[in-house]
């Protein structure tokens, strides 16, 4: 049973929507996680319209949001989820470097960051950790956020 919540608060079974265009990769997902216990994939999606009516119908505790969509942008769902759904945790899996929209990401709202080449154990501990109502940063993403507070540019010179 996966653990959410503080120090003595228990466990409940955490619902989990997949929203990516693509369904090999949703299949990957949810390949990844439906023999972790305590977690329920509540829904998939393959665009943004259809994650947020899906999200009106059923709602869950995380979002697994791709960036890149047909239709609405994750960009554009988290602005939504953000206005609707304030109490939602939205992971974003991204195929996009966590250099050029981790932070923009997690400045627009978003608990956490994490690139789709991640391996089982770390998808899981950010799973975990947004839905505790904590942010997910990996190591890369940490050292970006580091270097930003220094004032260190991570731009590139055209950029």
């Amino acid at each position: 049973m996966v653990r959410i919540g503080r120090e003595g608060e228990g466990t409940f079974m955490l619902r989990l929507a997949i929203v990516d265009d693509h369904g090999i990769v949703r299949a990957g997902f949810r390949e990844m996680l439906v023999d972790e216990l305590g977690i329920r994939i509540e829904f998939e999606a393959a665009s943004g319209e259809e994650a947020l009516q899906k999200l009106r119908e059923q709602p869950c505790n995380v979002l697994l949001l791709d960036l890149a969509l047909p239709g609405q942008s994750g960009v554009d769902v988290l602005r939504v989820v953000r206005q609707r759904h304030p109490d939602l945790k939205v992971l974003v899996l991204s195929g996009y470097p966590e250099e050029r929209y981790a932070l923009p990401m997690i400045r627009h709202g978003a608990d956490g960051y994490l690139c789709k080449d991640c391996d089982r154990d770390e998808l899981l501990r950010a799973i975990q950790t947004v839905a505790q109502g904590r942010r997910y940063v990996s190591r890369r993403t940490a050292e970006l956020l580091a270097d930003d507070l220094a004032g260190v540019s991570v731009a590139l010179p055209h950029e």
